[in-house]
């Protein structure tokens, strides 16, 4: 494979807003050593998928989950990224309604870059069709 051929996806499950300790106490699950993540500038064939928009906070999810809310959904075999043969940007924006018709949820994920993944790029091919012999 040449350079030319790789394609980088980076998905960020983060708080974006400012410190935590000015939103008060923090949860068990999540501790901040810092500001949130920012709007970055992406390269070529790069694409960044934010669990919240800028200046948000991201959901840890109730304790007995295993994920996030927006991990749980990203990674969800039906509707997520890497459902065979469902095109990356088909999938994120399943995530990203998904994420927002969860009840009582007000996480809004945002991506960078994805104009420069191609349109039919999927993570996991689709598995072959029976051929008719």
């Amino acid at each position: 494979r040449s350079k030319k051929d790789v394609l980088f996806l980076i998905v960020i499950d983060a708080c974006r807003s400012p410190l935590a300790s000015d939103r008060g106490p923090i949860s068990r699950k999540s501790l901040s050593c810092g500001p949130g993540m920012d709007d970055t500038n992406t390269p070529f064939k790069t694409a960044i998928y934010y669990s919240c928009s800028r200046g948000k906070t991201a959901s840890d999810g109730e304790a007995q989950d295993e994920h996030s809310p927006f991990a749980s959904t990203l990674l969800d075999l039906k509707l997520g990224i890497f459902t065979p043969g469902l095109q990356l940007q088909t999938a994120i924006s399943n995530v990203t309604r998904t994420l927002k018709s969860l009840a009582g949820h007000e996480q809004d994920s945002t991506s960078e870059g994805l104009d420069n993944i191609p349109s039919d790029f999927c993570i996991v091919d689709a598995p072959p069709s029976a051929t008719i012999k």
